[in-house]
């Protein structure tokens, strides 16, 4: 190629990632090689052509079955994050397993061997790559995820038009938003909540992966378009629900074991039982008043409002504002303070703000967003999780 020797180029190969230092030399949006691969990268490479011919012949042999079983079966995270790699790779090149991978559930089936690697910084960008829209063989590999350094490379790489109009075409028309792409990648956000309660390396490996991750979707929102549109749909809007669910739920958690240590440590029992209590609702109602806390046992009691007419007239309707603590927002009781959080939960709802603003920024879009926001809990949530869940959308749309 003539032009390849006066301009530096990532040339695409069959397998593996450039070097972080080729980073560099990869060009910026607007400059001359960007808007020659704006009008098509089989015309400056045709090794394009030829991995796409070698892809679409393998796509009839390496199925989406035989993927999930391979993963299923890795115990490493090199042979996963290959595996992971070349199934992305299939996606993007051949339109014929892309639309089979749809048929086959999506990444549904990968929800059992992929969260496993949850803080491998490869498997962790080969997702990345599929959902911001960023040619995985473009993409350089990295030992540990940095926030600034995974910015850098998906503004200049994310958001491709090729890759975004044949995902339109192989997409089926009513998917499930649990075989999506940020589906799986919620799953192993989830996986880090849980390994970030531990004072050790995985679990500061867990914090950091998180946290850049988040930084890095909130700075695409506030950048791309079709990734503000992708936040707007179920596909992303039910697996955040679900994995902000999992912080409270590792929240209470704690709030319970602090809890059942002080009471079997000789503290008050009525005080303990309030705590508990307390920790179940989000901290917004307790269940068991303090005058029966000397009758208590191991299970919860729940006074009957119609006992006698004296409790009927003064019972307090759940959820009352009455009895919410002034002293913590919502935000506070369901996924914790800004420095008490350990597992980016505050993250998660800085990038649901950003969605909300954005839609209310954009007029009629906030009404089907916040519709959509208040249905998208998880069916198994239980009610104060549910409760918990809500009173934190009410506050960001009274700020917003």
């Amino acid at each position: 190629d003539p032009e390849g020797q006066t301009e530096p180029s990532v040339e695409p190969h069959s397998g593996g990632g450039a070097s972080s230092g080729s980073l560099s030399q990869k060009s910026r949006p607007g400059s001359r090689s960007s808007q020659q691969s704006a009008r098509g990268e089989s015309t400056q490479h045709p090794k394009h052509q030829e991995a796409q011919i070698f892809l679409s012949a393998f796509a009839g042999i390496l199925t989406p079955v035989w993927f999930a079983c391979i993963l299923e079966g890795c115990r490493e995270e090199a042979s996963a994050s290959a595996v992971l790699r070349l199934m992305i790779l299939m996606i993007q090149n051949s339109r014929k397993f892309a639309m089979s991978f749809e048929e086959a559930g999506g990444f549904a089936p990968l929800v059992l061997s992929i969260p496993k690697f949850s803080t491998c910084p490869s498997i962790i960008l080969s997702m990345l790559s599929h959902l911001l829209h960023a040619p995985i063989l473009h993409l350089p590999c990295f030992a540990t995820l940095d926030t600034k350094q995974l910015c850098d490379v998906f503004d200049a790489e994310s958001d491709a038009a090729e890759l975004i109009m044949e995902a339109q075409r192989s997409r089926r028309a009513h998917s499930d938003p649990s075989c999506g792409i940020f589906a799986l990648l919620a799953e192993c956000l989830g996986r880090n909540i849980q390994l970030a309660s531990f004072d050790n390396e995985m679990g500061r490996k867990a914090r950091k992966t998180n946290e850049a991750v988040l930084q890095l979707l909130s700075h695409r929102h506030a950048f791309s378009p079709p990734f503000q549109q992708f936040c707007r749909t179920p596909d992303f809007l039910e697996p955040l629900a679900q994995a902000l669910c999992l912080v409270h739920d590792e929240r209470l958690q704690k709030m319970q074991s602090v809890a059942f240590s002080e009471r079997n440590g000789g503290e008050d029992s009525g005080e303990a039982n309030n705590l508990r209590d307390s920790g179940r609702s989000g901290g917004e109602y307790s269940v068991t008043s303090g005058t029966n806390s000397k009758d208590s046992t191991d299970e919860d009691f729940v006074e009957w409002p119609s006992d006698d007419g004296k409790r009927g007239s003064g019972f307090v309707r759940r959820g009352s504002l009455k009895v919410a603590l002034h002293s913590e927002t919502p935000t506070e009781r369901f996924v914790g303070k800004a420095d008490e959080d350990e597992g980016s939960g505050i993250g998660m709802v800085q990038l649901l703000h950003l969605v909300l603003s954005h839609a209310v920024l954009q007029g009629p879009l906030a009404a089907p967003l916040v519709s959509a926001l208040f249905r998208s809990f998880p069916i198994h949530a239980s009610p104060d999780q549910v409760e918990a869940f809500h009173l934190v959308l009410i506050e960001h749309c009274r700020s917003v």
